[in-house]
């Protein structure tokens, strides 16, 4: 029988110094194999379509993932900004069920709700207020609204009322004027410009009435705002401190606060110190999160979505590497067997093809990362041309509050989507990689 060559019975890592490997010296072996066969053109051009399909469909999903949670992250921060530029940061309103019986709650003062807050270091501004609920009126049309009790000389510290007015001042109402201001979406649902009057009903309870009949008084409109937010044109009115306080029967003393806090996002934790101070007792303290509570969660719950639904996109494109692999690992059954004589163990196998597959979704989730980026950075510049190409409009002027989309690229959701996308791609290449090391050299070289 004839001997085998020397080269035969050396193992691996001697031929590999040796030039039978040669430029593959300074990576590991496993890894330079996966790269190669990566790079390498394949005899079954079919093998080599699906790698590239896979790769192209890990990084569409990619860009389309951040592209998508970019634009919310924008929207989100638009609304945000909307609402604390619209509305007050904390609120502290007597307890209702004591306004019900009459009792007149502790009095509150400027100079006792600042001592409350002196221990912290926020600064804020505070301004007199009250509220109700009611229903305006004007001939047959009819909405509900929120009633705002103000003294107009204040009300700039904490909403810059004035900066909002379209028609009229703030400055108008006055104890006993009899004036209101409401929104320009409510003066449109109403048919109402300044100077027309229209009915203010109040609900029963509210009236503190003794009879079941509302009680009802005719105002004259001061002037119109606009504020940011929609909810507050269509549904807020204003009127003087003292009239609101008159028209649900409290006393004129009732008193009430709005703040308006340097850092927003302090609110939670000023309202939690108020609420902890005996000197409240008779006192509900709100802020704006708890306001807006139900819009931030539906909006956190519509992106969340969005990230799982785009996510499953990148889920299959990364499990098309599966079949990729299996194509490979056919095609190279020569390959493996050759390498198993030479010494190679079936775990350094199952690296070869694991590399593999991670450098397939690797490339692409890189490739994926820059192309949403880009394409974010560009959105508004991409968008029109859309429009224009294919005739539709996805954001009409005349009904949208915003120019443009808002986008906001957040360096955390781009490492999520990188590591979610990896571990994917990982889980994927575990199986044919485990295949290959199975192959028996013997079986794969019985026909050679």
């Amino acid at each position: 029988m004839q001997c085998m060559p020397d080269t035969q019975n050396k193992p691996l890592d001697a031929i590999t110094q040796s030039g039978s490997l040669a430029g593959i010296k300074q990576t590991p072996l496993e890894i330079a194999l996966g790269w190669r066969y990566f790079r390498s053109r394949r005899r079954n051009g079919f093998v080599s379509f699906i790698a590239l399909v896979s790769l192209l469909g890990i990084m569409l999903g990619i860009s389309a993932l951040i592209v998508v949670v970019s634009v919310m992250n924008g929207f989100g921060n638009d609304l945000r900004e909307r609402i604390l530029g619209s509305s007050t940061h904390v609120i502290i309103t007597p307890k209702q069920e004591l306004l019900n019986t009459k009792s007149v709650p502790t009095p509150l003062d400027d100079k006792s709700i600042r001592a409350l807050l002196a221990n912290t270091n926020y600064s804020f501004e505070l301004a007199p207020y009250a509220k109700g609920f009611g229903m305006l009126a004007n001939r047959e049309s009819l909405a509900g609204v929120n009633m705002h009790g103000i003294e107009p000389e204040r009300e700039d510290l904490v909403t810059r009322l004035s900066e909002r007015m379209l028609i009229g001042s703030s400055q108008a109402l006055s104890a006993g004027s009899d004036l209101i201001l409401i929104g320009d979406a409510l003066a449109v649902e109403l048919n109402v410009s300044v100077d027309d009057e229209v009915t203010l009903i109040l609900p029963q309870s509210q009236a503190q009435a003794v009879d079941l009949t509302p009680k009802l008084r005719r105002y004259k409109i001061a002037g119109i705002f606009h504020f940011d937010h929609p909810e507050i044109n269509k549904r807020d009115i204003y009127l003087h401190k003292v009239d609101l306080l008159r028209l649900q029967a409290y006393a004129e003393n009732t008193s009430a606060y709005r703040l308006r806090l340097s850092d927003p996002f302090a609110a939670p934790e000023i309202t939690r110190h108020l609420l902890a101070q005996t000197e409240l007792k008779d006192y509900s303290v709100s802020d704006w999160t708890q306001e807006q509570a139900s819009i931030f969660r539906a909006v956190k719950m519509e992106k969340t979505v969005m990230f799982i639904l785009l996510l499953l996109i990148v889920a299959v494109a990364a499990f098309n590497i599966v079949s990729t692999l299996m194509m490979v690992v056919k095609d190279k059954r020569h390959d493996i067997a050759i390498l198993r004589t030479l010494g190679m163990t079936p775990r350094s196998v199952t690296r070869i093809f694991f590399a593999q597959g991670m450098f397939i979704g690797s490339i692409g989730t890189l490739a994926g990362v820059g192309l949403g980026v880009l394409l974010t950075l560009n959105i508004n510049r991409i968008m029109p041309i859309l429009e224009s190409t294919f005739g539709f409009s996805l954001f009409p002027k005349d009904l949208m509050l915003i120019q443009g989309l808002p986008v906001d690229i957040q360096s955390g959701n781009i490492v999520l989507t990188m590591v979610l996308a990896l571990l994917l791609t990982a889980l994927a290449a575990i199986y044919p990689a485990r295949k290959a090391a199975l192959i028996e050299p013997g079986e794969a070289l019985r026909y050679e």
